[in-house]
């Protein structure tokens, strides 16, 4: 018996009964295959809506791995912010990043925004067929990471449609390179504790300048990244990366 801890593997719900689970696909080639698996390994499996699970492996079998739950907890590692970064579009291997990279920190849902400044310059149509890549992605990145959560991605929206539901969030975000003075540790006060926030990244050329006035009468607050310019990807990164920090759920002090 061994047990098997360098990442956790993803069984969705609908593959979870009471007292048992099973791995199918690719999932199970990696358990039986790759890591060879055997009845009574322990290994940890999560299911993508907040709960991880210890199990200990029944059967191999060729076309899944059949385990018995020995313990279930729910979201040991997720933050208590519900984070959705609305990301504006820049080149596909950079997009790439920001779902894994933010992933990997703790973002909930992930939302391709379509710019005025967007590069390259997709449509709404182009941008659906590399939803399935980037779920992967994400997928993969929530079981190196020991999350428990598998983000949302998707669908693109424009960013007319980003601002009509900013309101919905306890706190709405807008990472403005043109700030200078606002960082979120001033800015925050009494919204630190909000459950929902909002982040808006801007493109690599940065929003136009009707896109900020937009968003300063939609009422997302602007605040300051650093006095460096950052790629657009690693603008959302940073962003992400500070509000978990100043609300203390990068578990570091």
């Amino acid at each position: 018996m061994k047990t098997i801890s360098e990442t956790s593997f993803y069984a969705p719900p609908e593959q979870i009964q009471h007292t048992t689970l099973s791995l199918f696909g690719p999932e199970a080639k990696h358990a039986h295959t790759v890591l060879r698996c055997s009845t009574g390994d322990r290994m940890t499996v999560v299911d993508g809506c907040g709960y991880e699970y210890a199990v200990s492996v029944g059967r191999v079998l060729a076309d899944r791995v059949e385990c018995t739950i020995l313990r279930r907890r729910k979201g040991p590692r997720e933050p208590t912010c519900h984070i959705t970064l609305a990301q504006s579009l820049c080149r596909s291997p950079r997009f790439d990043i920001v779902v894994e990279k933010t992933t990997e920190l703790g973002v909930r849902t992930i939302l391709p925004v379509i710019t005025e400044r967007s590069v390259p310059r997709f449509q709404k149509e182009h941008v659906q067929s590399r939803i399935d890549r980037w779920r992967k992605v994400a997928m993969a990145a929530m079981k190196q990471s020991r999350r428990s959560i598998l983000p949302t991605i998707g669908p693109a929206v424009s960013f007319d449609e980003i601002l009509t539901f900013a309101h919905d969030f306890e706190l709405s975000l807008v990472a403005s390179e043109k700030e200078r003075e606002s960082g979120l540790r001033t800015l925050l006060g009494p919204l630190s504790t909000a459950k929902r926030a909002l982040i808006l990244v801007g493109p690599e050329g940065g929003f136009s300048e009707r896109e900020i006035e937009r968003t300063k009468k939609a009422g997302l607050l602007p605040f300051s990244i650093g006095p460096r310019r950052l790629r657009a990807e690693t603008a959302g990164i940073v962003a992400v990366s500070l509000l978990l920090y100043e609300r203390g759920d990068l578990g570091i002090r």
